[in-house]
């Protein structure tokens, strides 16, 4: 974990391991790695590097975390895209890591998202923009973090019905999502999701517009836990799933939940930006 990142390489790596539904290799189209570092009592940006569509903006702020916001110059996933990003967090560090707008899969895509993470003795907290994928539209996303047993993560991930006003209500031909987190040596969690109206009509079995999953791992959010129904609680963290009738209040309740802890960690407030 101490070792600065080698210029995208595990970024590459997880592009190579990105499958398609039929079995075929995902074409590695862009890759970012990013390091996060504790430099004179601030976690700081040491090392970064993105290539086209993906695009890394390291914001300055107030607090002692650094702040990372995913962006994409042709503003989503199209086509064959396969975009991987390696994190980086070391001991002391934290790193807010969010994107820049909704995370769109446009239609016809059937793209690639990874997300490869390694933290030290620091704190991670992943709240990006919620997923939406257009009509006909296929995404994989995969999410491998690996943390000391000293680490924190906060991590959300949501998903929207789609572009409903324009009645593409779950429309999109198939979505995927894994996650992997480990803490030490030891697997401490693997949640899999996979929503494809192959499995018969995604629109009338689900009734929200909007759906999150929320995980703490480590000591820095633990105290949530208490603080809203619903959560599993477990030895190493906890877990949330929740649903909603819309998008708006979905963020309302998760901006109620995490806003101001997440900005107490930080030392500032990223969420109040964005809203």
């Amino acid at each position: 974990m101490d070792s600065p990142l080698g210029a995208g390489d595990g970024a590459r790596r997880a592009l190579g391991h990105a499958l398609r539904a039929d079995g075929t290799a995902a074409a590695p189209t862009s890759s970012g790695a990013l390091q996060v570092s504790l430099v004179a009592g601030r976690s700081s940006v040491t090392a970064l590097s993105a290539s086209t569509p993906l695009a890394l903006l390291n914001p300055q702020n107030h607090g002692h975390g650094a702040w990372v916001y995913q962006s994409s110059h042709g503003g989503g996933w199209v086509g064959r895209d396969a975009v991987a990003l390696e994190v980086q967090v070391d001991a002391g560090a934290t790193l807010f890591l969010s994107s820049q707008a909704a995370s769109k899969a446009y239609r016809g895509a059937d793209s690639r998202f990874s997300l490869t993470g390694s933290v030290a003795d620091g704190a991670l907290v992943s709240w990006p923009e919620p997923v939406t994928c257009f009509r006909d539209a296929a995404l994989l996303q995969t999410q491998r973090l690996a943390l000391h047993p000293g680490a924190s993560l906060l991590l959300v991930d949501a998903l929207t019905a789609g572009r409903s006003a324009r009645g593409e209500r779950w429309a999109f031909s198939r979505y995927e999502s894994r996650l992997h987190i480990t803490v030490g040596d030891r697997p401490v969690l693997t949640d899999s999701v996979l929503l494809a109206p192959r499995h018969g009509p995604l629109a009338p079995r689900l009734a929200c517009d909007a759906t999150c999953l929320v995980v703490a791992v480590g000591p820095a959010f633990s105290g949530l836990a208490s603080a809203e129904p619903g959560v599993s609680q477990w030895p190493w963290g906890w877990v949330l799933r929740c649903t909603a009738p819309s998008v708006e209040s979905l963020q309302q309740h998760l901006r109620a939940l995490l806003q101001r802890p997440v900005a107490h960690h930080l030392g500032d407030d990223p969420v109040s930006r964005r809203f």
